[in-house]
């Protein structure tokens, strides 16, 4: 199992600076520091579309549930 990067139940959509902190416009390859890149190296590490971890599986769906309740608010 692995420690998770994300929130799982989240109560409202990620900001712009929370998914980028850290990112340099004048180093492109500072995406590779920023929450969002971490985030998807952990998801492509668990197995992307078929998580290899029962918990990971269960918590990304969880997570992205209350992405798609807060996405109808907008």
């Amino acid at each position: 199992m692995l420690p998770l990067l994300f929130q799982p139940l989240r109560d409202c959509l990620y900001s712009i600076q929370e998914l980028f902190a850290g990112f340099v416009d004048s180093r492109p390859a500072s995406y590779a520091e920023t929450v969002d890149f971490r985030i998807y190296l952990q998801y492509v590490s668990a197995g992307r579309y078929e998580p290899t971890d029962y918990f990971t599986a269960m918590m990304e769906a969880v997570h992205d549930n209350a992405i798609r309740k807060q996405r109808r608010t907008i």
